[in-house]
């Protein structure tokens, strides 16, 4: 398991396939760049590699 907050958790999506994680727990994720709502992040945490909660 893998986990962060805001930036954290988005390192740890990057990083779950490779560090073999069960799942991500992602705390704050932001979902949208600054500025940018029309821009989504979450396929980010669907290519994971791993089951992430949000």
């Amino acid at each position: 398991m893998q986990g962060g907050r805001s930036n954290g958790a988005r390192v740890a999506c990057r990083t779950a396939r490779a560090a073999g994680a069960a799942g991500v727990l992602a705390l704050a994720f932001p979902l949208h760049p600054p500025g940018k709502p029309e821009r989504s992040r979450a396929d980010e945490l669907r290519s994971a590699g791993a089951r992430c909660s949000w």
